[in-house]
């Protein structure tokens, strides 16, 4: 098989994203760009230089009725979720090139999927913050017993000082059934699914963002690579949350990719 370089992965996340947008125009479903896609946009018109995927977020509802339709629609690009595919390893979806290959960290150790957009779910949170609190220590535990159980070796190549207790802890894991750790995730994201709240969060993901739902249902259209795509109207505010200052570049010694994968084209 052919692998993938990196300005060729760049091509293809942006033409996956490109269909998203149409296809979510067309069907009336809102998404907007996520994380370090959104601080792209904003810093720098398109990728962070130094990054190399692509993130989209979508709240609970939108998110079910895209799952729903898109792998109805077309051949090349699938949205792969636990709901759909009970063998899928992550609490969150994926919208996948079926013409490529991706093994992450690497064909031994980890996970096989496809060149890719992330897909993150943003639920209903409740105003009670300690409830909300106790809901992402548990999802934070659990994800990562889950990551452990999936993965033989530490996923971040940084914390490979690691590995001389991960893999054992990952053997004890195999105990448990599998996705035991993922279907408990996958509890607390919904676990506040039509509260009186107006709050969301990112439950599907490691981050404890909270947000007033208007935050994200009102959208504009910003720049990246060239192209328009949806974003928070107040992409400021969704940013410093996620970022304190946004518009600082950080040290030189940061400024790396914290992904690891292998890709390649189909055969």
């Amino acid at each position: 098989m052919k692998k993938i370089s990196i300005e060729e992965l760049k091509k293809i996340q942006i033409n996956i994203l490109d269909y998203v947008d149409q296809f979510c125009r067309e069907n009336k479903i809102n998404y907007w760009l996520s994380y370090g896609s959104l601080l792209g946009a904003v810093r720098h018109k398109g990728y962070i230089p130094w990054d190399d995927d692509i993130d989209i977020g979508m709240l609970r509802d939108d998110y079910e009725r895209f799952i729903a339709i898109f792998n109805k629609k077309n051949n090349k690009y699938r949205v792969c979720d636990y709901s759909i595919d009970h063998d899928w390893p992550l609490p969150y979806g994926k919208i996948l090139d079926t013409t490529t290959l991706m093994y992450e960290p690497d064909k031994k150790s980890g996970i096989t999927t496809a060149v890719f957009v992330d897909l993150f779910i943003y639920d209903d949170a409740p105003n009670n913050k300690q409830k909300l609190k106790r809901a992402f220590k548990k999802r934070t535990i659990y994800r990562k017993l889950h990551l452990w159980q999936t993965y033989k070796e530490a996923y971040n190549q940084e914390r490979k000082k690691y590995n001389f207790i991960r893999y054992p802890i990952h053997l004890f894991l195999q105990l448990f059934p599998k996705k035991y750790f993922l279907k408990r995730i996958l509890k607390i994201e919904v676990m506040f699914r039509n509260n009186a709240s107006n709050k969301v969060a990112s439950i599907s993901d490691q981050g404890n963002y909270v947000f007033d739902k208007n935050v994200l249902e009102e959208l504009t259209e910003l720049e990246f690579e060239g192209k328009k795509f949806y974003a928070p109207q107040n992409y400021d505010l969704v940013l410093r949350t996620f970022y304190g200052d946004y518009m600082k570049l950080p040290p030189k010694e940061k400024r790396v990719s914290h992904h690891r994968f292998e890709a390649y084209y189909k055969e």
